[in-house]
């Protein structure tokens, strides 16, 4: 988990009285890709804006760097989708494009 978190493009972490109740991350190569892999928040402090303010700073940090065309991702919780939709993303499978796929290493 250190190495992961070392090698993140940006994050973002909501911290209350010292305690981590929020955190978000970039992976990607830093202009033609990116990939926002974790947005995270307590469900303690679930809906009371927080995962919108890390996103808006996640999506800020991506306006500032990325060229035209790059590649935006990320893999949403079944049933956050929604929460995703406000900043831009789209849901698939759609007409123009396939199922999203992941594979994870055992």
């Amino acid at each position: 988990m250190e190495k992961g978190l070392e090698n993140s493009l940006y994050g973002v972490c909501a911290i209350l009285n010292g305690e981590v109740i929020g955190i978000s991350r970039i992976v990607g190569d830093g202009v033609t890709c990116f990939y926002i892999h974790d947005v995270i928040v307590n469900p303690i402090y679930q809906r009371m804006g927080i995962g919108l303010e890390m996103m808006g700073k996640i999506m800020s940090f991506i306006s500032k760097n990325a060229c035209s065309g790059a590649i935006v991702g990320l893999m949403a919780a079944k049933g956050k989708e929604n929460f995703y939709e406000k900043f831009g993303f789209w849901k698939r499978p759609n007409k123009n494009f396939g199922c999203g796929m992941s594979q994870f290493w055992q």
